[in-house]
């Protein structure tokens, strides 16, 4: 189904997307993840924090930092939970000193930081 939406440009709904990132997580399926997240890139759905906080970590378990800090510079209004998601795929994938930088950042801006970050 993911695929024809794909070829056929059909937008999805955040709901949608939030359902076929839930189905990701879990199975590190790089190719599934892209599709999704083409999917709504074509649906204007990459900037909504809570998408882009499923987004950044289903990269980063896939090891695609890079892609994970596209997902994020494309979020408007970060969360806690957005910040939490790009700092921990930093860090783990070997970027201790991005991660620093990056909470550092999230100091500055209007997030304040919780007992996990």
């Amino acid at each position: 189904a993911v695929v024809v939406m794909e070829q056929q440009g059909i937008p999805i709904s955040s709901s949608i997307a939030h359902s076929l990132l839930k189905v990701c997580t879990g199975t590190k399926d790089l190719a599934a993840v892209r599709r999704v997240h083409s999917l709504m890139v074509c649906s204007g759905l990459d900037s909504i924090a809570y998408l882009g906080d499923y987004l950044i970590r289903l990269f980063a378990s896939c090891g695609r930092l890079l892609e994970a800090n596209q997902v994020f510079c494309k979020v408007e209004n970060p969360t806690v939970y957005t910040w939490s998601a790009i700092i921990s795929a930093n860090a783990k994938l070997g970027q201790g000193e991005r991660a620093l930088e990056l909470y550092h950042r999230m100091q500055q801006s209007s997030v304040k930081s919780d007992k996990y970050v």
